[in-house]
């Protein structure tokens, strides 16, 4: 039932519609923090979570690295 409910109510979107609102994200109408952390959302969705631990941790500094270039960009 779990599997069926994550499926269910999961992203649909795929991975380069995330990287292309990444590469196109300004600052609207909001705070420089609130920008950031939709910047910071959008880098989440473009990665998987995976078991292994130092994989993991490699993967999270990938999107800290998205952040930081997409954060630059705006």
């Amino acid at each position: 039932m779990r599997e069926h409910l994550t499926e269910r109510f999961s992203e649909k979107l795929p991975v380069q519609y995330h990287y292309t609102k990444i590469q196109d994200a300004t600052q609207e109408k909001e705070s420089v923090e609130e920008s950031a952390d939709r910047c910071r959302r959008l880098c989440q969705k473009t990665i998987s979570n995976v078991e292994d631990e130092a994989t993991q941790r490699i993967i999270n500094e990938e999107v800290e690295r998205r952040l930081v270039a997409a954060y630059i960009n705006l």
